[in-house]
């Protein structure tokens, strides 16, 4: 849905850009008053119109991502007033993004999670400002991340297992290996850092697994007095394994007090 819709925005620029013109041209012959030289504003014409597209598209991309799951189960519990609610969602998102502005930039790639977390703490805190229990703020985050990461066609099913496929062959291991430098560099004081577990003695046989030794959600959460609500964002941990194609093992999380997180994962 995603690409179709860059697509049609890219065909729709095309169209509106030499229509408008071929209609000029058009007239400025018709009326004899055409010169070669109104050529040279054919780009100034398409940058114009550019600006324009732009503007629709960033509108328009605005819910393409992650933002387009938030709105669409705050409107299946809340079919009254989802808008007031996604509103006020967004301008907590606009305080609390301060905080992870890092992420864009951060060399540790777990950092790049921080941006959807916040989203989801300001959604926390609206609803816990509107009174909603700890079990319903939980079920709308737990249903919001499943209509998140669900795929949406057997493409995107496929891509979701590929990891696992690649896990033990000579570019897996080479990638895995890419991947635990990157990640045991902290690329900010309030961000991640993790190493990855490839001894299949303590992977089940898998080869695969993570131990998470500062997590980039707490810090967040614990800033804005929300901790008791970290542990919901480790749920999700489990609906992208199990669509993964593989079964999580995890005996503590950082969230609830543990050291560290140990992820460790058993093929389905």
């Amino acid at each position: 849905m995603k690409y179709k819709s860059l697509i049609w925005i890219g065909i729709g620029y095309i169209v509106l850009k030499w229509s408008i013109i071929i209609g000029v041209a058009g007239y400025l012959y018709e009326s004899g008053i055409w010169s070669n030289w109104y050529i040279l504003f054919v780009p100034l014409i398409g940058l114009v119109l550019f600006g324009f597209v732009k503007k629709v598209f960033l509108k328009k991309a605005h819910f393409l991502g992650y933002r387009k799951s938030f709105y669409k189960i705050l409107k299946y519990y809340y079919p009254q007033h989802y808008k007031s609610l996604y509103n006020q969602t967004e301008k907590k998102f606009e305080e609390i993004s301060k905080d992870v502005s890092f992420a864009a930039t951060s060399k540790n790639p777990m950092d790049k999670r921080l941006d959807f977390c916040a989203f989801f703490l300001g959604l926390i805190q609206v609803l816990e400002k509107n009174g909603e229990s700890y079990p319903q703020i939980k079920a709308i985050a737990i249903g919001i991340a499943e209509d998140y990461v669900r795929p949406k066609n057997r493409i995107q099913a496929y891509v979701k297992k590929l990891p696992v496929k690649l896990i033990g062959t000579v570019p897996g291991r080479f990638l895995v290996g890419k991947l635990n430098k990157r990640i045991q560099t902290k690329g900010h004081e309030d961000g991640f850092r993790a190493h990855i577990v490839t001894d299949e003695k303590e992977t089940f046989g898998l080869g695969y697994g993570i131990n998470i030794s500062e997590c980039g959600i707490c810090k967040l959460f614990l800033k804005h007095g929300a901790s008791q609500y970290s542990p919901i964002l480790c749920e999700v941990d489990k609906i992208t394994t199990r669509l993964a194609g593989l079964e999580m093992i995890r005996t503590g999380t950082i969230a609830k007090g543990a050291d560290i997180c140990d992820f460790r994962y058993r093929k389905i």
